[in-house]
């Protein structure tokens, strides 16, 4: 997910009252929180690689 979609993604937030989205595809996960002052957070987490 790019950044052109993540805003596309907070735009649908607000225009339809979400408080949380989340998303996960090929071990990255991406979950966007809207807080008490309507404000999202963003939080992103990426695939650990394990060590040869």
């Amino acid at each position: 997910m790019d950044i052109k979609e993540i805003k596309a993604v907070i735009d649908l937030m607000r225009k339809n009252s979400l408080t949380e989205f989340e998303y996960e595809k090929d071990g990255a996960k991406i979950r966007i929180q809207r807080g008490s002052d309507g404000k999202p957070q963003v939080f992103t987490t990426t695939p650990v690689l394990a060590s040869a």
